[in-house]
């Protein structure tokens, strides 16, 4: 589960927002939007966050559905071995 402590109010409740429609997309309701909406976001704003995470997830379950594994040089870009993994390599 997500961790969103450090988070500012408004990335916070986007990142609230986002799990919930990534992790149950059925109970995904009005007024999650009205929380988006209440923090600063406009329409347009909780549009373009439901998109791109929607994106995201239809292309990792399709991705998953197919074993499909990005080229080795995308794979290790920007990641680095740790204790025998692969690690994002991001603060």
């Amino acid at each position: 589960m997500l961790d969103p402590s450090g988070l500012s109010n408004p990335k916070r409740e986007m990142a609230v927002f986002v799990e919930k429609l990534t992790r149950m997309p059925y109970y995904t309701l009005q007024i999650d939007c009205q929380s988006l909406s209440d923090t600063g976001f406009s329409d347009r704003d909780i549009w373009d966050i439901a998109s791109i995470a929607s994106f995201f997830n239809i292309s990792n379950q399709v991705d998953s559905a197919v074993h499909l594994m990005p080229n080795p040089e995308y794979h290790v870009s920007k990641r680095r071995l740790i204790g025998g993994l692969i690690r994002n390599d991001r603060p």
